[in-house]
């Protein structure tokens, strides 16, 4: 009895100590290796913070009120209060962060937007939506027929990434024009707000209408279209853009809600434009499919 006594008090110790030494090497970590919390500011209405990374740990770093000793409504330290960031500068329209950049430039946004739409001319950019939304409300395009949210012209690349783009109410009939190098990496373009869409209108819109270029679609993406309407094609579009153009997935975890097209204006042009399925099927041949 006395010995099975001894054996519990010593594992009663033992666990005891365990636990100590659990508790002492957890502080011990997060006291000497700032890499277990994020690089970038978590923030709300009054203070900002650097979250904790590893799990269950609710540990936060540098937390403390906002400050802006400029006063121009940004915080100096995290930046909370800006429209869209190219580093630490604050640009008030997606046009003029766009317009600025000379080389490889992300472009982060802080809060949802809604304004004119985007022309993407030759740069590369990483237009990184932080879990925003972006709402084009005001059309570009070509003279006369300013009807698209974003047009992404020959030469450029561009990644949309980690938010949505959904289409407002005025005047945007195709969300996404596209003849750049483009990829769509967790990201939800919506739709179901192209004027004239449904399954009363006249002809079809198209959420991304790709002319030109490779297109990736990875990850968590969703393409929404409303009824009637294509999520995205794959049209040839000769002479001016002989390149082609490839629609292709990568690790896609995501769903295309609408039908999709493969189209040109040159029949002879068979592969010219191109979807490959997730599962490795090639669409060469002009028609109309779903993914």
């Amino acid at each position: 009895m006395v010995k099975k006594v001894i054996g519990l008090v010593a594992t009663f110790i033992v666990a005891v100590a365990l636990i100590l030494v659990g508790i002492f090497f957890d502080q011990w970590i997060l006291k000497t290796h700032d890499d277990i919390f994020e690089t970038e500011y978590s923030y709300n209405e009054t203070h900002h913070w650097k979250a904790c990374i590893l799990p269950d740990c609710k540990s936060q770093e540098d937390y403390a009120e906002h400050i802006d000793e400029d006063t121009n409504g940004i915080c100096d330290v995290c930046l909370y209060g800006s429209t869209l960031l190219i580093g630490d500068v604050n640009y008030t329209t997606l046009q003029e962060a766009v317009d600025s950049a000379t080389e490889q430039t992300t472009i982060k946004l802080f809060d949802d937007l809604t304004s004119a739409g985007l022309v993407v001319n030759g740069q590369d950019i990483i237009l990184d939506l932080n879990g925003k939304t972006f709402t084009p409300n005001e059309a570009v395009g070509s003279s006369g027929t300013k009807t698209i949210g974003f047009q992404l012209l020959k030469g450029s690349k561009v990644t949309i990434k980690n938010g949505t783009i959904k289409a407002g109410e005025e005047g945007i009939k195709m969300l996404i024009q596209n003849y750049a190098d483009l990829t769509l990496e967790n990201v939800v373009l919506d739709g179901r707000g192209l004027i004239g869409t449904g399954a009363d209108q006249i002809g079809a819109n198209y959420v991304l209408s790709n002319n030109c270029g490779n297109i990736v679609i990875k990850g968590n993406t969703t393409i929404i279209a409303d009824e009637g309407d294509f999520a995205f094609d794959a049209y040839y579009y000769a002479p001016y853009y002989t390149e082609g153009v490839t629609v292709s997935f990568a690790d896609f975890t995501g769903s295309i809600q609408g039908k999709v097209q493969v189209d040109g204006n040159f029949e002879g042009a068979v592969g010219q434009a191109k979807i490959v399925k997730p599962d490795g099927t090639e669409l060469t041949e002009n028609g109309i499919y779903e993914i």
